[in-house]
């Protein structure tokens, strides 16, 4: 979403179901992620958040903004999604 000179995502989930979807986890984003100024999660499902690191990794480096319950679940599930990707 941009709003105004911000550019705002809106979850950044993994992609799950057949092997073509789950084949999308590994390609780059269709964005640059430095240019992305935040990130809000909606909730802490794998396709919601699972793509987090990633997101850093390539060079994101703005706010996340989630409710306090999203906080606290989601690295617990993004303990979930390192063991689901290293498979």
């Amino acid at each position: 979403m941009e709003a105004e000179d911000k550019k705002i995502l809106i979850d950044c989930g993994l992609f799950q179901g057949p092997r073509e979807f789950e084949k999308k986890n590994y390609e780059p984003f269709p964005f640059n992620p430095k240019e992305i100024d935040s990130v809000i999660i909606t909730h802490s499902h794998l396709d919601h958040i699972g793509r987090l690191p990633m997101l850093v990794k390539a060079g994101f480096g703005g706010k996340i903004f989630a409710t306090p319950p999203t906080i606290v679940f989601t690295p617990l599930l993004l303990e979930d999604s390192k063991k689901v990707l290293a498979e």
